[in-house]
């Protein structure tokens, strides 16, 4: 993997685990993230219009482009939301990333991305770590457990929204190659956007979104803010590197939302996410020398 492509996606990891941070400590998720995408509308509103003016959206196939991404964008925050109402989040939300039990093989059939030996390795290394992030321990019985939770409606959906990820992640590659990044971006983010806000205005009550915001208003703009910045990183890295290595390497953020869970959140940190920790650092070091 090239090193500029390598160190954009790695400044994003520790922005995408801040912002994941802070969207923790929404009371309502649905309406905190909702209110995170308007904002994010909002703060960018200005650099969209110039650079629009300036550069148009590059190819006359944008409306698909941006509509299957708005789509597939829409579908992961349903089913991660959806995940977040069975499941304790601090489970559905590895699950929900790892993007590379699928990302692989959506990447090899639909535009015939191949990795080599040292790439494989690392993803297969990143993929364990992902997944032993839900284990307590390594006995038989949390083993059993893990297994058997396999089918719960929490977990199906945060493997749904896994497979979303992946995706749009494939989709994002493709879309880079006719579009400018932040325009693209910008574009699929607004119909999600607007989506939230006929929500708002149809079924939720204007008193929870008032208490929302008065609540988190600081942590939303910030959410907004991140969110842009985040993926404006991983988009350019798209540009230029494998979507399945991009994907992959995407996966330290979980180790950066750990280790704020257990600063600030106090969150315990059992033997097995040590493990994953250094299972995933490894991999993802592998990736440097992947091509």
């Amino acid at each position: 993997m090239q090193l500029i492509p390598y160190l954009l996606v790695l400044v994003s990891v520790f922005t995408h685990g801040w912002w994941n941070f802070l969207a923790k400590r929404g009371h309502n998720k649905d309406i905190f993230i909702g209110l995170s995408l308007i904002s994010m509308m909002l703060l960018f509103a200005i650099p969209y219009g110039v650079l629009l003016s300036q550069e148009g959206f590059g190819t006359p196939r944008w409306p698909i482009l941006i509509l299957v991404a708005g789509t597939l964008t829409g579908l992961n925050y349903f089913s991660l939301m959806q995940a977040y109402k069975h499941i304790e989040l601090s489970v559905a939300y590895p699950i929900a990333r790892a993007s590379t039990l699928f990302l692989p093989f959506l990447a090899y059939f639909f535009i015939g991305e191949q990795l080599d030996r040292i790439g494989t390795i690392a993803i297969i290394l990143i993929t364990i770590a992902v997944l032993g992030f839900q284990l307590d321990s390594f006995s038989k019985a949390a083993l059993r457990s893990f297994l058997s939770n396999l089918l719960r409606p929490g977990i199906l959906y945060a493997l749904f929204a896994a497979l979303t990820v992946a995706g749009y992640t494939l989709w994002d590659k493709i879309a880079v190659t006719d579009m400018h990044p932040f325009v693209y971006f910008y574009s699929y983010s607004a119909l999600a956007a607007l989506a939230y806000l006929l929500w708002f205005i149809l079924k939720v009550p204007r008193v929870a979104i008032q208490q929302e915001w008065q609540a988190n208003k600081f942590n939303i703009l910030g959410v907004g803010f991140l969110n842009m910045f985040t993926y404006i990183l991983v988009l350019f890295a798209l540009g230029n590197s494998k979507a399945t290595y991009v994907g992959g390497l995407r996966q330290l953020s979980l180790v950066v939302g750990m280790f704020l869970g257990w600063k600030f959140l106090n969150e315990h940190i059992p033997f097995p996410r040590i493990v994953s920790v250094i299972l995933l650092i490894l991999g993802s070091t592998l990736l440097v020398f992947a091509r």
